[in-house]
């Protein structure tokens, strides 16, 4: 690598030191930031896993009785029997208005939906209904808009100790509180399954009275809105409201399983919203009311995305209840990662200061997933510390086949030798020794090869092949600059760990040398295999402390409490002595050569 940077051609990808926060991020700062001025539209998603049938799977039942009124089997494919039948596409409303004759009809075929049947337990609200119950207790909820039948909202607000006000009719309208006085209120547009005046047919969904219109245009210019469990496909007014709303103070979120319908996306056009990409409705919110929590509790007063992901693993990784939340905290966090590298780093440029500006760029980009790595060892459950060495292996780029300089093509390691280094300094400052063992052990595949390798072969930064770490600014005269480097790292996130540089560095001290001394132990296991292979460990900057020889090293260490507790449960793998002497060995050699 030559010293002097090169021109730098047009093509050259600019690396953006600014991230931007997640759709996701950007939510909960706005609902932190602005109490009480984003309404929820919530639709039969919400309420699926209290087994009430969404709008699609009513649609199916009722085709299914349609095909039996015919006296013909169940079709195996419903939906495109009733196509073939009858010419058009199944829809939910246009079904109800066929086999019901009145208003009265339609709401005893709801109300077999909505009411459990007699072998049934009563039907409860659903872990979303009691997350957005406990935003609106919080006061970052006051209005709630639903295309629902059923009273599961009603409900979880009542056992939170709110009384909402419930517009189920635009009768209801006329008298009832103002929405800005009001604590909380429940607007029903399509009414309540016991009231025989609810909407279902498509003349009824596709207009509103001038009353409700009125209330919507109020709520749609005044407010933000997030959506969840809604498609949007059905409500024709309520798409219409959505649209003509002419303020676009606040911002629209849409939380989608999976694409968004086209109704959706073009709504969502429309206001220049944002879509969240979500698993379920109960995961969602349930993250969203941690992560406001988590941020109205920070001291920061001007918190940043890394406050909401670390108050969300101190939840998640300490309770195996969460571990589908927390898998999906890492998971989200890496494929941001992944994106951000490689989208705006390149791998056929080889000169210094772009070596540089890529390696502050991949420290800027992992921040957050390394200190979720670090918190995780030090406090997480010994599930959540799998899971978290399950999901790091996703940022290694040593098992993709990617084209340009060697050298280049290494560093984009960075992020994942970080949450091994970060993991490695939580479990040590727990005493979850076992956890050093488990990190170095855990395998990964290689691109091209056919047997796995061991983090510890590949995450330690002195491992990388083809790298002059000298080449970083202001590590030109460290003797082991790569030690140098994640010090500062850690020192950078002393706020977020809580460990003074004196603690950060005669911790790193101590763990360059448990890497070194387990490394060596594995490298004489491998010589038994591969006679003749070269013995070679990486060291640290401990190798330079004052002007001990590396048996007085290794050998005080080895006698301290910590050395001694590692030795018993697994360090060199009961080789210590065998370790040790090839270390010493090696070390004279480098010093002779």
């Amino acid at each position: 690598m030559p010293e002097r940077p090169l021109e730098r051609s047009d093509g050259f990808c600019k690396i953006h030191h600014m991230m931007k926060l997640s759709n996701f991020e950007s939510l909960v700062c706005s609902l932190c930031q602005n109490p009480g001025v984003y309404a929820v539209l919530l639709g039969s998603g919400l309420s699926r896993s209290a087994n009430i049938p969404t709008g699609w799977e009513i649609t199916l039942e009722l085709i299914r009785r349609v095909s039996s009124l015919r006296e013909e089997d169940t079709p195996d494919n419903l939906p495109e029997w009733y196509k073939d039948t009858f010419g058009k596409s199944a829809d939910y409303s246009d079904l109800l208005d066929m086999i019901s004759g009145s208003e009265a009809e339609r709401r005893q075929i709801i109300h077999q939906f909505i009411e459990p049947k007699s072998d049934e337990d009563q039907r409860r609200p659903t872990a979303a209904h009691y997350a957005v119950a406990q935003l609106v207790y919080d006061g970052i909820i006051k209005v709630i808009i639903t295309t629902n039948f059923d009273r599961l909202m009603e409900l979880a607000l009542k056992e939170k100790g709110i009384e909402p006000t419930i517009i189920s009719h635009e009768s209801d309208i006329e008298g009832a509180e103002p929405l800005v006085h009001a604590r909380c209120t429940v607007i029903k547009v399509h009414g309540d399954y016991l009231d025989t005046r609810i909407k279902n047919t498509p003349n009824e969904l596709a207009t509103y009275s001038d009353a409700t219109n009125t209330l919507l245009d109020k709520i749609f210019d005044w407010y933000g809105l997030l959506v969840v469990g809604w498609s949007g496909d059905w409500d024709i007014a309520l798409r219409d409201a959505i649209l003509r709303a002419p303020g676009r103070r606040y911002q629209l979120y849409w939380a989608a399983r999976g694409k968004p319908s086209s109704q959706a996306q073009s709504l969502t056009d429309n206001r220049r919203g944002k879509v969240i990409e979500i698993t379920d409705a109960d995961s969602f919110t349930t993250q969203l009311l941690d992560a406001v929590k988590g941020l109205r509790e920070s001291m920061e007063p001007h918190p940043d995305s890394l406050e909401i992901k670390i108050a969300l693993s101190k939840k998640y990784c300490r309770d195996d209840y969460y571990n589908l939340e927390w898998t999906e905290l890492l998971q989200g966090e890496i494929r941001k990662i992944i994106d951000h590298i490689e989208k705006n780093l390149r791998t056929d440029i080889n000169d210094k200061l772009t070596f540089n500006e890529a390696v502050k760029f991949l420290v800027e980009v992992s921040h957050g997933i390394r200190i979720l790595s670090f918190i995780c060892a030090r406090w997480g459950t010994d599930d959540s510390f799998r899971i978290l060495l399950n999901e790091i292996e996703g940022l290694s780029f040593k098992h993709k086949l990617i084209g340009g300089y060697a050298y280049y093509i290494n560093i984009l390691n960075v992020p994942f030798s970080l949450c091994f280094y970060y993991s490695l300094l939580g479990a040590y400052l727990s005493e979850k020794y076992v956890r050093i063992f488990q990190c170095f052990d855990h395998e990964i595949y290689l691109f091209s090869s056919q047997t796995p390798s061991k983090y510890i072969f590949q995450a330690p930064f002195s491992c990388y092949d083809h790298i002059e770490w000298k080449f970083l600014d202001g590590m030109e005269r460290r003797k082991i600059p790569s030690s140098a480097f994640i010090l500062n790292s850690l020192n950078g996130d002393s706020k977020y760990i809580g460990l003074s540089e004196e603690i950060l560095k005669n911790s790193i001290n101590d763990i360059e040398k448990i890497i070194t001394i387990h490394y060596a132990s594995e490298k004489i296991e491998e010589q038994k295999r591969v006679p003749g292979l070269w013995f070679w460990a990486p060291y640290g900057d401990y190798i330079f402390d004052g002007f001990r020889m590396p048996e007085d090293i290794f050998g005080s260490f080895l006698n301290s409490h910590r050395g001694k507790t590692l030795v018993s449960i697994g360090l060199a793998n009961g080789k210590v002595e065998d370790a040790v002497k090839n270390l010493v060995e090696f070390q004279k050699k480098i010093s002779l050569g």
